[in-house]
């Protein structure tokens, strides 16, 4: 069940003309709620003042149906439980179609089929556990090139075992689901955000682009006002994945959330969060994740052949100071 409301923003424009002034309200409508695990806040600006949050909450509802792994009647889910595959909704087949495409882009770093994985080492309940080797050598076995194909809409998988998720691109896939349903109807004044990730065009309620802020990798640092850039952005897509506020400690070793599917076991390295902005958020979400799997190093060289996508890294040096690198596109579009 999804849960949302509805508020209105306002923004007062002061016009000046010859020696009068005459006052013009923008009223931006904001929807926010519960979806896919996560929270969503979506703002935007129509001419008639429309509240839209009736047709957003059927894409979110459809979506959430589709590919959430928080709901046991989901179609993912029905695929996760199946012996040899099912027949999906051409929502899921978009999305894994895009996630064997970054798949196959990142050699591999973006995986959806490594949940089984996630879940033995206890990030999806909390349960900060860690498997043992027979465990992870046994789940390996399920990971990876070759483990599920789609035809059309049916979805295969090689083995019973083999189940996927797709948290680490869904939320960005909804993002332009939304965006692209705005930019239909003629909304040119948004910012759609779920789950962290985010598209905007045109202004915000402030009349200026719209500005957003990336945060500092402290592990009690609350999201939003421990800053470490504030980006602007208009006609694209921002998304953060981390692994500083996303970890557990057991017998005195920090073990991160994300997992590199090629070991079957948390990342070690000093990446703490990768920012992409890209054109769609379904890329930057994926790429996002893939980064913080290949490490600073990796990433960077995987940035110098594929020219086009923007980052932001930070990073800890051998003294465990913040330290950054970041590309010229995303350099010119920091205000803060």
């Amino acid at each position: 069940m999804l849960n949302y409301r509805t508020c209105t923003i306002i923004l007062v424009t002061l016009l000046l003309i010859t020696s009068c002034s005459t006052r013009t309200k923008r009223e931006y409508r904001q929807i926010r709620g519960f979806a896919q695990g996560t929270t969503f806040n979506i703002q935007y600006y129509h001419p008639e003042n429309r509240d839209l949050s009736e047709p957003i909450g059927q894409i979110l509802e459809r979506i959430d149906s589709s590919m959430s792994v928080y709901r046991d009647n989901s179609i993912i889910n029905a695929f996760n439980g199946s012996q040899e595959g099912i027949e999906v909704d051409s929502l899921l087949a978009q999305v894994v179609e895009l996630s064997l495409q970054y798949h196959r882009q990142t050699n591999g770093a973006f995986d959806i089929t490594v949940g089984p994985l996630v879940k033995a080492w206890g990030f999806y309940a909390r349960k900060n556990q860690v498997p043992s080797d027979d465990t992870i050598a046994h789940l390996m076995g399920f990971i990876g090139d070759g483990m599920i194909a789609l035809d059309g809409l049916f979805l295969g998988k090689k083995h019973a075992e083999v189940k996927i998720d797709v948290n680490a691109i869904a939320p960005g896939f909804t993002v332009d689901r939304i965006a692209a349903y705005f930019e239909k109807i003629g909304i040119k004044d948004y910012l759609v955000e779920v789950g962290g990730e985010l598209r905007s065009l045109g202004n915000s309620p402030r009349g200026t682009p719209w500005r957003v802020g990336i945060d500092r990798p402290d592990d009690n640092a609350v999201s939003g006002e421990n800053l470490q850039a504030i980006i602007e952005i208009s006609g694209q897509s921002l998304v953060t994945s981390g692994n500083y506020r996303k970890f557990f400690m057991k017998d005195g070793v920090r073990y991160s959330h994300t997992i590199d599917p090629t070991t079957g076991r948390p990342v070690e390295h000093s990446l703490l969060s990768a920012t992409v902005l890209d054109s769609t958020s379904a890329r930057a979400d994926a790429l996002a994740t893939a980064f913080m799997v290949m490490g600073k190093d990796k990433a960077i060289q995987w940035l110098q052949t594929n020219p086009g996508v923007e980052v932001y890294l930070i990073y800890s040096d051998e003294k465990g100071n913040y330290q950054v690198w970041m590309s010229e596109g995303i350099k010119k579009r920091i205000v803060q």
